[in-house]
């Protein structure tokens, strides 16, 4: 019974909570995608979206000038974030649905369906939501019940979204690797289950033809996640340098800080600014994990190989999975892996312990 409603609610929470949703909600926070081919219907969303662009960062710069946001920091990384999330999506609004399409093409050939599931996205965005409300809404209710005068609830709703928006952003990033990361799994389990019976075939010419075709099928999954480079490049670095300093900046007040429920906001927010924008980074070293299992396989094939055709053709894939890894750097400033989220880390120790050494130097 209890396993029969656990499948229900992930049943529901895949329908609610799939790529359309961060489409759509990214499209409230002002970020334009093209949701049809209908000019007007386009048009309106294109205004809407250029109005709330200008609107929303300076409302919140406004906001800032009134002390009504935590940190100065925190607040200009906000905007940050939004703005180059924003202008990119006005120069590239397609990018999510060409990408989105062709992994769909590539479904069918190796599923013989489309299923576009992003369970890891979807914990995240529940994980964000969850977060803001559990920490955002006890602090409404005091200043409703306080009656402070600077508190106004239009205006911290307000606030809420605007950083919902950046929590987001982070996962338009997080989506499209989880997406890429999928098929590539997929791929190599097709590998896994095609290539033993292509190898054992009679007809050697089709035997090559296939190997080809899945060598084929490997550089259509490569071309289709080259076309988000752009917009996903700009969103990994923007993201990686403006939560660097909103987890300093709320750790500082976490540390000078002295009331409680400030402190339990201070640590949620570091914690989900921290895992965030490094997400993509594990995922690039699960996708390069599944490309060395897959080398392995071929590997395996190329020793008990009887044909030499055969033998040649996989001898190709092989190099061709060699001089053509999966290794995506953004324009040469740092690689999107686990190197990452190690430099990342030492960063941030080294920032912690020059901040209390600092601390304790100042008293």
């Amino acid at each position: 019974m209890i396993t029969k409603h656990l499948w229900s609610l992930h049943h529901i929470s895949k329908t609610v909570i799939s790529p359309k949703t961060i489409l759509f909600l990214r499209l409230l926070g002002g970020q334009y995608s093209k949701i049809c081919s209908n000019r007007l219907v386009c048009a309106v969303t294109a205004v809407y979206c250029i109005v709330f662009s200008c609107y929303a960062p300076v409302q919140m710069l406004m906001l800032l000038a009134r002390s009504l946001t935590p940190t100065s920091v925190q607040s200009t990384a906000a905007v940050t974030i939004f703005l180059s999330s924003a202008l990119t999506s006005f120069w590239y609004p397609e990018y999510f649905q060409i990408f989105q399409n062709d992994m769909a093409a590539i479904d069918i050939v190796l599923r013989g369906k489309s299923e576009l599931d992003i369970p890891l996205t979807r914990v995240l965005l529940i994980a964000v939501v969850v977060s803001h409300v559990s920490t955002i809404v006890p602090f409404a209710i005091n200043g409703v019940l306080e009656g402070r005068a600077e508190f106004q609830i239009s205006k911290f709703l307000f606030v809420a979204y605007f950083v919902l928006q950046n929590g987001i952003t982070y996962l338009m990033a997080v989506m499209v690797f989880e997406i890429l990361w999928y098929r590539v799994r997929k791929f190599r389990e097709h590998l896994e289950n095609y290539l033993p019976r292509v190898c054992r075939a009679q007809d050697v010419q089709a035997a090559t033809e296939d190997i080809c075709k899945c060598l084929l099928l490997y550089q259509n999954i490569l071309e289709a996640f080259k076309k988000t480079n752009v917009p996903i490049k700009i969103a990994i670095l923007t993201a990686t340098a403006a939560s660097f300093f909103k987890v300093i900046a709320g750790v500082f007040e976490l540390i000078t800080s002295s009331s409680t429920h400030i402190k339990v906001l201070r640590i949620h927010e570091a914690v989900l600014d921290s895992v965030l924008p490094l997400t993509p980074a594990v995922l690039a070293a699960l996708i390069q994990g599944e490309l060395n299992r897959i080398k392995l396989f071929i590997g395996n094939l190329i020793l008990n190989a009887k044909d030499e055709s055969v033998h040649d053709a996989l001898c190709d894939c092989q190099l061709y999975l060699e001089h053509r890894p999966f290794r995506y750097s953004v324009w040469r400033l740092f690689t999107v892996d686990l190197s990452l989220v190690i430099s990342v880390i030492n960063l941030y120790v080294t920032s912690l312990i020059a901040m209390i050494q600092f601390g304790h130097f100042y008293n």
